[in-house]
């Protein structure tokens, strides 16, 4: 089931806007195909997120925040396939694999973890390390491989073979 996305400023939209929106109506038996066919004219039409419908309260809300803070948010369900798919057209990120090299193990650990999808509250539990440990660990990879997002370092994890399972 379709559920809400989040535009960048900040305010919650349920589903891409109607311009964006696949021109075919989902069918019967094609569930994953027609949600993928939504979350991305979600991101195309802007959405710094995308949550299922079934998203409890807690989360939402933790969406929410980290929108309002700059964070994309994709819902659990979809961030392995949009990880998946933008390292397979990658190719772009080539020149910072160089930079791997000028990162500390803890930050290649770090990598490791945003390939594989992981929130920051997961990475911390991984490393054992606290959030705010995480959150400054991942603001040293993007700015030493010169990436804009989390989802740039995910897919130069997975093209660097580096992220975790």
């Amino acid at each position: 089931m379709l559920g809400s996305s989040f535009l960048p400023n900040s305010s919650v939209h349920s589903g891409p806007a109607k311009s964006q929106m696949p021109t075919r109506p989902p069918r019967r038996g094609s569930h994953s195909h027609s949600l993928d066919e939504y979350v991305h004219a979600a991101l195309r039409a802007g959405a710094a997120g995308f949550l299922l419908k079934s998203v409890e309260a807690p989360r939402l809300i933790e969406a929410v925040k980290l929108v309002a803070a700059g964070e994309g948010v994709p819902a659990p369900q979809v961030t392995r396939k949009l990880i998946t798919e933008f390292a397979q057209s990658a190719g772009k990120l080539v020149t910072a694999l160089s930079g791997l090299d000028d990162l500390t193990d803890r930050e290649r650990e770090v990598l490791g973890c945003l390939g594989a999808g992981l929130s920051n509250a997961e990475i911390g539990t991984r490393l054992h390390i606290g959030e705010t440990t995480v959150k400054t660990h991942v603001s040293r990879v993007l700015t030493k491989l010169d990436l804009r997002s989390r989802v740039q370092a995910a897919i130069l994890a997975q093209e660097a073979g580096l992220a975790l399972n």
